[in-house]
């Protein structure tokens, strides 16, 4: 057998173009699919991240304790998949150390015709200790005031099961102090 050699005379101009054409839909085909087998990959890999972890709509110092009580409650028994969501009344306060001089003066005068006089004057300023040895550093926080709750809301897997929801209402009542029916337990919808 011998090897023939194909001209682009004999291909033809149609055919070649048709056969590029091929080509590049078929590289954009396996482009695309191998982006969305990395996006599969992706996606598989946040579903179960997501059993640990909780959408922050808005970086809100409560977020940490949306992580940890997602974290927790979804090692209880029954409760499967869990989403949390905590409404704050007041925002996370941090109290720092405040430098206070005060000084006071007492005057007492006495005049040639024997009258006293007395008067005094205080002075008093506050500044905020910063931290560092620039004036440019950082507040020093003495205390850290959490936030208050003001409402839960647990989206859970097996939130459908009576017992399930009044584990978790129980948990969130001790764990934030929230009365119970500021804490909504909703079963999660199956995918």
């Amino acid at each position: 057998m011998d090897k023939k050699k194909l001209s682009l005379k004999e291909i033809g101009l149609p055919r070649l173009l048709i056969l590029l054409f091929a080509g590049v839909i078929l590289i954009f085909l396996s482009l695309s699919e191998a982006a969305s087998g990395q996006k599969g990959q992706k996606d598989s890999k946040d579903e179960t991240t997501k059993e640990v972890t909780v959408k922050e709509e808005k970086n809100r110092g409560l977020s940490e304790y949306e992580k940890r009580l997602t974290e927790v409650l979804s090692k209880v028994e029954g409760v499967g998949h869990v989403e949390v969501m905590i409404t704050e009344k007041e925002s996370k306060e941090l109290v720092v150390l405040k430098d206070k001089p005060y000084t006071q003066e007492t005057l007492n005068e006495m005049d040639q015709s024997g009258g006293t006089r007395m008067s005094s004057s205080a002075k008093s300023e506050e500044e905020t200790v910063l931290s560092g040895a620039s004036s440019a550093g950082t507040p020093f926080v003495t205390k850290e005031v959490a936030a208050k709750v003001e409402g839960v809301l647990v989206i859970a897997e097996g939130g459908a099961d009576g017992k399930v929801a009044a584990n978790i209402t129980a948990a969130v009542q001790a764990l934030f102090g929230v009365e119970a029916h500021k804490i909504k337990v909703l079963p999660m919808v199956q995918n």
